[in-house]
């Protein structure tokens, strides 16, 4: 059994495209269930690229009995729900929630069922955001099956549920993996922004007309930082 491992799991392989490439990570083994991806560079990190999730819970067992990890990194891509974010920020949900439905039948009086996230573990990481000089932010996500463009929507759910981003798997995944006595992190990255027509804030200007950087550029530059320094702090 190894030590001092990190699993690193996504159902998107583009949101792992840049840690992949910077850090010679290599394909170990492929088949219709996942793609396992090793590297001589960051050795106390896997990346498990599920490609079957019905098979989900089984596959991830299987990987932590085999590397018996200290934490999971869920990584994926997500949609901001107000104009203040850019593509290629990176979000830390304290909480995720599921919103199921067509956007005509959501009621804001409902409670969403939701995952809330031990405060202390996310505390932890904003250093290795700060070493790698990269800005994270910890807000609630909110999963939607079916994917929307529609500012209005978004900022429905923004209002309603207070909630900065959405995504389309990530909830289902993370209450998977509730069983499992495992600290388990979520890291996103925006890959669409909040389309609005509404005037900017003056405080927000600069921000948000900043350059946007490609999407999986910081979850890599996060990863690389935590696989570095993890055993220094």
């Amino acid at each position: 059994m190894e030590s001092n491992m990190n699993l690193i799991i996504t159902t998107n392989k583009i949101s792992t495209k840049k840690l992949i490439n910077k850090n010679k990570f290599i394909e170990y083994y492929s088949d219709d269930n996942y793609e396992e991806y090793i590297s001589n560079n960051l050795d106390n990190m896997k990346i498990i690229i599920i490609k079957n999730q019905s098979d989900f819970y089984d596959n991830i067992l299987y990987f932590i009995d085999k590397y018996n990890p200290n934490k999971i990194f869920l990584i994926g891509f997500c949609s901001s729900t107000n104009s203040y974010y850019k593509i290629g920020d990176i979000l830390i949900p304290s909480e995720l929630s599921v919103l199921i439905g067509h956007p005509t039948t959501w009621d804001s009086r409902k409670k969403l069922p939701s995952i809330k996230i031990n405060k202390s573990i996310i505390s932890k990481l904003k250093m290795f955001a700060e070493i790698a000089s990269i800005d994270l932010y910890i807000n609630k996500n909110v999963t939607i099956r079916n994917e929307i463009n529609s500012s209005a929507y978004k900022s429905w759910i923004h209002k309603n549920y207070l909630a900065t981003s959405i995504d389309s798997n990530i909830f289902t995944i993370a209450e998977t993996l509730q069983k499992i006595n495992i600290p388990i992190i979520t890291l996103l990255s925006i890959n669409k922004t909040y389309n609005t027509s509404r005037q900017v804030p003056i405080l927000n200007f600069l921000k948000i007309f900043k350059k946007n950087i490609e999407p999986s550029e910081n979850i890599s530059k996060f990863l690389e930082t935590y696989s570095l320094f993890e055993k220094k702090i």
